[in-house]
């Protein structure tokens, strides 16, 4: 092209323009090129993408914390509330049936079951119990497995009152405590119940009375069948033959615990007493070998040993 000068028209300026302009995609292409030819060099997948305009500076690695913490808390807001739920260790609780061992004021073997609204029953047969007793009262549970409660109790005809305080332990596998009642301050210890050997079935006892030196020794038999009340007892039916051979009835009852532990109550019409005999007996019965060993005592003192057979 030629342009006049200015102010001179027989003047001319003349530029040589390139036949084809240069702009930023040729500066493009030869990247391209560039890319492709260090491709073959590094094996590496060459990117054809055009250059940015600007590079921008990486953020900070706090950004980057501040980042993913406002993400977390906001992907917290949009969970579902099942989502949010987490698997909380099971609250400590009694509910079920347990075998009691007492101890303290009386001695004996009970069974308590605690009702998931918070009412217990319970049931047993102790030393000075004269038969079976049955209590009934209200129990609650603290998240340290700390159990109390009060109870009303029918013993050997009488209303009685108590008041528990417990702990239990053990994954829930164990359940001790403290009872103050009028009748008089006990302890217990209690595991789950299990299941008990029947003692149903006719046995012979040789009942040994005394010590050593004067030990008497007699015949009686008895008869025990499952009760249709409570389970683990059974009701005792059997007769004796006194050292002179005069016969006489017995009645009672026999609880049955774990690891063959038995506990009697039993009352014998000897003939030359005017009211029956009050007996309690306590021990262990293997009923598969068929034999046991009871001692015990009548109400009056007099020491007695059993050995069972049947």
């Amino acid at each position: 092209m030629r342009f006049p000068e200015i102010g001179n028209s027989s003047c001319y300026y003349v530029f040589h323009l390139p036949e084809k302009p240069l702009h930023r995609d040729s500066a493009f292409s030869r990247l391209r090129e560039d890319v492709g030819r260090e491709y073959l060099k590094s094996n590496q997948a060459p990117s054809f993408s055009k250059p940015p305009l600007f590079t921008p500076n990486p953020p900070s690695p706090l950004k980057l914390t501040l980042l993913a913490q406002a993400s977390a808390a906001f992907a917290l807001l949009l969970a579902p509330t099942s989502a949010l739920a987490v698997d909380a260790p099971a609250a400590p609780s009694p509910i079920g049936t347990w075998e009691i061992a007492l101890a303290g004021a009386d001695q004996g073997i009970a069974y308590v079951t605690f009702e998931a609204d918070h009412d217990f029953t319970a049931y047993g047969i102790s030393a000075k119990s004269r038969g079976v007793f049955t209590l009934s009262g209200t129990w609650t549970i603290d998240p340290q497995g700390q159990v109390t409660g009060s109870y009303a109790e029918l013993i050997d005809g009488q209303n009685v009152t108590g008041n528990i305080s417990g702990k239990l332990a053990g994954k829930g596998r164990s359940l001790s405590g403290k009872i103050a009642a009028t009748n008089g301050d006990f302890t217990f210890k209690g595991t789950p119940e299990t299941d008990t050997q029947s003692l149903g079935g006719t046995w012979q006892g040789i009942v040994s009375f005394g010590k050593t030196q004067t030990k008497t020794r007699i015949t009686e038999v008895y008869q025990l069948s499952p009760s249709k009340e409570f389970p683990h007892i059974f009701v005792l039916a059997g007769e004796g033959v006194t050292v002179g051979n005069d016969s006489f009835t017995i009645e009672g009852v026999a609880i049955a615990g774990a690891k063959g532990r038995v506990r009697i109550y039993a009352e014998s019409a000897y003939p030359w007493k005017l009211d029956p005999s009050p007996t309690q007996l306590l021990g262990v019965v293997n009923a598969a070998k068929r034999k046991g060993a009871l001692k015990g005592y009548e109400m009056d003192g007099q020491l007695l040993k059993v050995a069972l057979k049947r």
